[in-house]
């Protein structure tokens, strides 16, 4: 980490290094809320803090900028926290621990947890320009809380406090590719009460693993399989076969509803003698799923593990209901732009809980009824296609006996052609003899809230090369981070 804080321009890494220590998951985030009123209060910059979690420092424009209109550089302070199955790291209180091994490599990564490159990286650019003497207009940098759970903190911000008609989000993870609009979306969760009762049997977990998992906006459209998913065709194997009885005690499956699920479990309970069967049809499925996924998830793996769990099971009008959603769940991209264009539409199965808590530990059930939750991730560019899809969400959830909750809803971001920022950027890349992308995705961005709330806003999205983001192989390119920077150093200075 010593060696972090030294690479690098002015004192991005620093800052990064400074994040790492800090842990900071959606809704909780006070440690850098905190660091960062510290830093302004330290530095005279004026501040404000919101109850939301955001904070908004601003820096005075540099000598010979005064008159030109400020700029507003935007990022949010949360991050998602998956880590690897076993992992004891905890995110409300454990630093990020760096891979040095990689660090040699110029790549930035997490030992067996998410790094926060999304968007650690945007908060490190903020800090360190802040800090550093090179020319620009006034600056309002936005530090926008929990994110990654709905955009909560820029849809609560008031931006009768910001003045800059040109807003920058760093929040983007391929170098030279501009993004200019979004998908709007939207989280849903699927509730219900199981009714339990006490079984006898040999308790088994069934463990999906080797999957790649991924963002369920920029990813979707790789065709990766869903631990979720997966998980539910395996146990719908099992009740399909005549020779075959089994209990259902506990499902679990994924971190963040935006996240494609990379590993799921399932514990039953079987009688001894069932046990070879079992070790059989998951090493069939296995082989299908393999050769179902050979060009997007080769790896994957199901194992059957002897536990020794409390045998509290679904009754069977439960279990039914639980099998019914589980069966129909839908999952990936809805409709496309034509002739094989961009997502349009999609969702994304992220969590999945039954009687388990978000460790995957088995809980003791309160009254012989144990919670069943399934949360959604739903994007569209149409609001009528994304309401389709929560109302069929809706029915599958009230068929069954459960309920459905709709929370952290943003819209979409309208591509607008007319950006003199975009221009600037063509002529910073026209003089190293390069060409930018500007382009659309399939992602929710805060922009698309800035949008609604800021009329005539020129905005763009950028960052730097980051890969795996929402995953425990999350990775951050140093190389392209610090160039990034100085883009963005250049950027001000012309604007």
């Amino acid at each position: 980490m010593a060696q972090l804080g030294s690479i690098g321009p002015d004192k991005v890494f620093y800052y990064f290094k400074e994040l790492m220590n800090i842990p900071h998951p959606s809704f909780h985030t006070e440690g850098v809320r905190q660091y960062i009123i510290c830093f302004a209060k330290d530095r005279g910059l004026d501040y404000y803090a919101d109850e939301a979690g955001n904070v908004l420092v601003k820096c005075p424009a540099t000598a010979g900028y005064e008159d030109h209109d400020a700029v507003i550089l935007q990022g949010h302070i949360d991050m998602v926290p998956a880590k690897v199955s076993g992992s004891k790291h905890n995110f409300e209180t454990d630093a990020l621990v760096l891979d040095e091994e990689e660090l040699d490599k110029g790549i930035l990564t997490a030992v067996g947890t998410t790094l926060g490159g999304d968007d650690g990286i945007a908060v490190a650019y903020m800090l360190s320009i802040m800090d550093s003497d090179h020319p620009h207009p006034a600056l309002e940098c936005l530090f926008t809380n929990n994110e990654e759970v709905g955009l909560l903190g820029a849809a609560a911000f008031d931006c009768s406090k910001l003045s800059g008609s040109r807003l920058i989000n760093i929040d983007s993870e391929d170098e030279n590719i501009f993004i200019t609009g979004c998908a709007g979306g939207l989280r849903a969760d699927i509730k219900r009460d199981i009714s339990m009762r006490k079984v006898l049997g040999q308790g088994v977990r069934i463990v999906i693993s080797g999957l790649k998992g991924g963002h369920s906006g920029s990813d979707i459209d790789k065709e990766r399989a869903s631990g979720i998913i997966l998980l539910a065709r395996v146990l719908n194997e099992l009740s399909k076969n005549s020779e075959f009885a089994y209990e259902l005690g506990a499902l679990y499956g994924g971190l963040a509803d935006n996240a494609i699920c990379n590993e799921a479990f399932a514990v039953i309970y079987i009688k001894a003698e069932f046990i070879g069967i079992l070790e059989c049809i998951c090493s069939d499925m296995q082989a299908s799923f393999r050769q179902e996924y050979a060009l997007t998830d080769p790896d994957i793996t199901i194992k059957t593990v002897r536990c020794n769990a409390d045998n509290d099971a679904a009754k069977e009008e439960d279990y039914e209901a639980i099998m019914h959603i589980l069966s129909q769940l839908p999952y990936g991209i809805v409709a496309r732009k034509p002739n094989g264009g961009m997502p349009v539409t999609s969702l994304n199965p992220g969590i999945l809980r039954f009687n388990t808590d978000d460790d995957g530990n088995l809980l003791k059930c309160k009254d012989d009824v144990a919670p069943f939750l399934i949360a959604y991730s739903i994007r569209s560019s149409f609001e009528s296609a994304k309401t389709a899809l929560t109302d069929k969400l809706r029915r599958l959830s009230e068929y069954t006996g459960g309920s459905i909750s709709i929370h952290g809803e943003y819209p979409a971001w309208p591509d607008k052609m007319d950006s003199p920022i975009r221009d600037i950027i063509r002529k910073l890349y026209s003089d190293m003899d390069k060409e930018p992308v500007f382009t659309t995705i399939h992602a929710g961005l805060e922009c698309g809230i800035f949008a609604s709330k800021m009329h005539g806003v020129d905005m763009i999205s950028m960052g730097p090369d980051m890969r795996n983001v929402h995953t425990y192989n999350e990775t951050l390119d140093i190389e392209s981070s610090i160039r990034v920077y100085n883009l963005t150093i250049k950027l001000l200075s012309m604007l």
